[in-house]
């Protein structure tokens, strides 16, 4: 069955610490189904990239590669977007106390009565009190239900990301050598 994709889920496939054995799954699922995304998933992806690039979390090089590996999967991207959704996801926003931003999946989720993949506690919340089936993975310690890129802090240095230079040589460069079992 189809589900929306939260960029937040999709994220944490790239992020050394970050990832997840659910998360993972999700991104195993995509062998034999598809996600939906609002528009602004690939802003959202492109965003969290460079403000990693920036903090020196990852190199330009290895965000490319990650694009051209998202543009391998199946992730369909919701072209129904409109004023008429903005307005919904405006509403959502409202009623769940969630960002525009959030309120969108959300929408998009509710529109197609699909269920919703996030790591945002949140979202997962609204979600299910919207009659959503809401899948939530398991989120990191350090995390105070804030998303990459957006303010989470790291408790100890445990989680500390490698550097700019680590495992180049070991990125995938094709969705064929993307290790799917991690």
């Amino acid at each position: 069955m189809p589900f929306v994709l939260d960029g937040l889920t999709t994220m944490s496939w790239i992020f050394a610490g970050e990832v997840t054995e659910e998360s993972l799954a999700v991104r195993s699922t995509l062998l034999t189904d598809h996600a939906i995304v609002p528009s602004l998933w690939r802003s959202e992806v492109g965003n969290t990239l460079l403000m990693a690039e920036r903090r020196g979390r990852l190199s330009g090089a290895k965000a490319i590669a990650f694009l051209k590996l998202l543009e391998e999967l199946p992730i369909v991207e919701d072209h129904h977007s409109s004023w008429h959704t903005t307005r919904g996801a405006l509403q959502i926003a409202k009623e769940y106390n969630l960002t525009v931003y959030d309120a969108t999946y959300l929408e998009l989720a509710v529109r197609h009565w699909f269920p919703l993949v996030t790591l945002d506690l949140k979202l997962k919340s609204a979600g299910l009190k919207a009659g959503l089936s809401a899948v939530m993975m398991k989120r990191h310690p350090w995390r105070r239900n804030k998303g990459i890129g957006q303010g989470a802090r790291r408790r100890d240095s445990r989680h500390s990301a490698p550097g700019p230079g680590a495992s180049q040589a070991t990125f995938p460069t094709s969705i064929s050598q993307w290790s799917f079992v991690d």
